[in-house]
This record gives C-alpha cells, sequence and structure tokens, in this order.
C-alpha cells in the first residue's frame, strides 16, 4: 500500500508540472507570436527611416566650412537650424546636448568632416 500511495503522488505530481508546463508553452506560442509582429512592424519602421537617414547623411558630407562658419554666426539660430545642428551632431556621434550647439559648431571634427572648404 505503501508503494501504491508513492506511485499515485509521483503521478499526480508529474500530472501539474505537465499541465504547468502546457500553460507556460501556450503563453510562449502567443509572446513569440506576439514578438514576430512587433519584429515586422519595427523592420517596416526601420525600411522607411533608412531613406531619409542616407539623404541626411549625403547632405552632411555635402557641408562646408563656409555653411558652419555662418551658422556659427547667429546669435540665436532658429529652432529648425539648430534641430539640423542636432541631427549632425549625432550623425558625427556627438555626445553633448543641443544647449552646445555653438561648441559642436566650433569642432575640428565637424568643420572638416567634408575633407576641404567648399
Amino acid at each position: 500500500m505503501l508503494l501504491t500511495n508513492s506511485a499515485a503522488k509521483n503521478t499526480e505530481e508529474a500530472t501539474q508540472k505537465q499541465a504547468i508546463a502546457q500553460e507556460q508553452e501556450a503563453f510562449l506560442a502567443v509572446e513569440t507570436v506576439k514578438i514576430a509582429d512587433q519584429k515586422q512592424e519595427a523592420e517596416g519602421h526601420l525600411a522607411a527611416a533608412l531613406p531619409a537617414l542616407e539623404e541626411a547623411a549625403k547632405a552632411l558630407e555635402e557641408l562646408s566650412k563656409d555653411d558652419i562658419t555662418e551658422i556659427r554666426s547667429f546669435a540665436k539660430p532658429h529652432v529648425l537650424v539648430q534641430n539640423v545642428a542636432e541631427c549632425v551632431a549625432i550623425l558625427k556621434k556627438f555626445p553633448e546636448t543641443v544647449h552646445r550647439l555653438r561648441f559642436w559648431l566650433t569642432r575640428t571634427e565637424l568643420e572638416g568632416s567634408k575633407g576641404h572648404d567648399g
């Protein structure tokens, strides 16, 4: 009888563990579908953004030292100019914040980004 009780207890524990495993498997299947959907959506957003990024990188290569000097001469640049400067700083991987706009514009790396003056 002791052996029968032990076997019954082991069977019950195994059945409970199997039920928990099946619940987790069902949960993970749902999560896998959600993640796949999110991945597809993110890839779509990335594909839509890449042309703009490539265009911005190309425009960055066309900046001249005179362009930088002109922007630097503004006492209080327009918000759009500040936004563009922030984008340039991001593309050039400068860690500074937008509040340091003038500092960005004096960086030799930015001024020399094109490799020539015009």
